[in-house]
C-alpha cells in the first residue's frame, strides 16, 4: 500500500543500520582475536625460539581457531538479514507504541491471507502511515556494544603496534619465522666471527680459537667453546678476553680427530 511508503523506508533504514552494526561488531571482535593470537605466538616464539615443527603446529591451530571464529561470528553477521516485521516489532518496543506497525505490514501484504473487517485493516494501515511520518527510527538503537567492540579492537591493534615500533627487528624476525624460515632473534651480544689462527688444523697440534663480537653491543666477561669430536665426545673450554677489544680466545691443547666447535657468549 502506498500509505506505508514512509514506514517501509524507515524500517529499511533501521535494517541497514543494524546490519552494518552487526558486521562491524563481528569484524572488530575477529580482528581483536587475530591481534591477540599474533601477540601470544610472538611472545611464545621469542621466549622459546620454537623449531619448525612447533611453529607449524601452533600456526595451524591458530589458523583453525581464526577460521572457526570467522565462520561462527563474521559469516552469519554478513549473510543474515533481519525481517522487516522483526524490525517493526523492535521499533514498537523502543517507542512504546501499540502493535499497529506490525499489523499494518501484515495487512498490506498481498501474499498473506486476510481475515476480519477490511475497514478495520484499512484504519490500522492509515494510522500506522500517520505515525510513521513522525517516528525517529533509530531512536533506542544505541551503539554501546559496537563502540565497545571497536574499542577492544583498537586496544588490541595498539598492543601489536607497540612491539612493532619498539622492537622492529624482533617483529621482522618473527614474521620471517612465521614462514618457517630459520631467522634468529637479535641478541645483546652478537658474534661476528669464529676462526682459528693459521690456515689449517693439524692433528696432534694445538689449535687456537678466536671469537670476535660486535663492540657496539654487550661484551660479556667470559664465554664457552663447545667442541664435539667425531667420536661423539664433548669438551667445554672457557673463552677469555684476548688482547684486542671484542676478541675472546681459547686454545685446544691437541686436535686428535675431526671436530665441530660452537661458541657461546652472552645471550
Amino acid at each position: 500500500m502506498q500509505q506505508l511508503t514512509f514506514l517501509r523506508r524507515g524500517l529499511k533504514k533501521v535494517q541497514r543500520y543494524r546490519s552494518v552494526a552487526r558486521v562491524g561488531w563481528a569484524c572488530a571482535w575477529w580482528f581483536s582475536f587475530l591481534a591477540w593470537s599474533f601477540l601470544i605466538l610472538f611472545a611464545i616464539d621469542v621466549l622459546t625460539e620454537m623449531g619448525n615443527l612447533e611453529r607449524f603446529v601452533l600456526l595451524a591451530a591458530a589458523a583453525g581457531i581464526l577460521g572457526w571464529q570467522a565462520w561462527k561470528v563474521v559469516v552469519p553477521a554478513v549473510v543474515d538479514r533481519e525481517d522487516l516485521i522483526l524490525v517493526a516489532a523492535k521499533i514498537q518496543r523502543h517507542h512504546d507504541i501499540p502493535s499497529d506497525l506490525v499489523a499494518s505490514l501484515q495487512f498490506a501484504d498481498a501474499q498473506r491471507s486476510q481475515y476480519g473487517s477490511e475497514e478495520l485493516r484499512g484504519l490500522v494501515v492509515e494510522n500506522s502511515s500517520l505515525i510513521s511520518e513522525k517516528l525517529d527510527y533509530l531512536a533506542g538503537f544505541s551503539r554501546p556494544e559496537m563502540w565497545k567492540s571497536f574499542a577492544v579492537a583498537l586496544i588490541s591493534l595498539t598492543l601489536v603496534v607497540i612491539p612493532a615500533i619498539t622492537r622492529p627487528t624482533h617483529v621482522q624476525t618473527f614474521l620471517n619465522r612465521l614462514l618457517l624460515h630459520d631467522a634468529r632473534y637479535p641478541t645483546t651480544t652478537e658474534i661476528l666471527y669464529v676462526r682459528i689462527t693459521g690456515n689449517s688444523v693439524v692433528h696432534g697440534r694445538p689449535v687456537e680459537f678466536v671469537v670476535t663480537v660486535d663492540l657496539k653491543k654487550e661484551l660479556p666477561a667470559t664465554g664457552t667453546l663447545e667442541i664435539t669430536n667425531e667420536s661423539g665426545s664433548v669438551s667445554v673450554l672457557d673463552l677469555l678476553p684476548g688482547e684486542k677489544a671484542g676478541e675472546y680466545t681459547v686454545t685446544l691443547e691437541r686436535a686428535i680427530e675431526n671436530f665441530a666447535a660452537v661458541a657461546y657468549l652472552g645471550d
